[in-house]
């Protein structure tokens, strides 16, 4: 199990005393947002970066990004450094972070219950769980519609590709080598 939170010190006591053997890690997003407003940097340049070194897949990859945060404020790292890089850098986790970066899915559940926030345990747990089967037909029967095997998004995606592709020269350099070139021969 690996806990995502907004480092909120009760999610974080609780965690601890109730998951003592989970992982914990923070929200990227919250993260993001704390740090372009505390040291009022570009949000769109800051957040690239900083969204780079959260998703680098190595230590190298994440200096790389490190040091372009540092060349746009030195008290960056520091700060970064203090909240502990293991709570926030995929390459630093020593936990499976399962690729969750974000507490989005908390936030939007959030979202769904607040007319549900005073009802007693019993009836917020029938509200959940009538809302959740709700969404379950609702992506069923979204899916018993599709037409191939791939999502909407991913079949548009595709069919970009595949019209891009369709500009390329391939030419073979071996049995199974080819090179692939566009009309610039690049």
């Amino acid at each position: 199990m690996y806990i995502i939170s907004d480092r909120h010190e009760g999610i974080l006591g609780a965690a601890k005393q109730i998951f003592p053997h989970a992982g914990h890690g923070y929200c990227v997003e919250h993260l993001r947002r704390n740090m372009v407003s505390k040291f009022r940097g570009n949000a769109t340049d800051l957040g690239w970066k900083f969204k780079a070194a959260y998703n680098a897949s190595t230590i190298k990859e994440y200096e790389e990004y490190m040091a372009l945060m540092d060349s746009q404020d030195v008290r960056i790292r520091p700060w970064l450094e203090k909240i502990g890089p293991h709570r926030w850098a995929k390459c630093m986790s020593g936990s499976r972070r399962y690729d969750v970066m974000t507490s989005n899915c908390a936030e939007s559940m959030n979202n769904v219950s607040v007319c549900a926030r005073e009802y007693s345990v019993s009836k917020l747990i029938d509200f959940l769980r009538e809302r959740m089967q709700k969404w379950f037909v609702e992506r069923k029967e979204k899916a018993e519609k599709t037409q191939t095997i791939l999502t909407k998004k991913r079949e548009k995606h595709l069919v970009a590709l595949q019209s891009q592709a369709a500009k390329l020269k391939v030419k073979p350099t071996s049995y199974f080598e080819f090179e692939v070139v566009d009309r610039h021969c690049r």
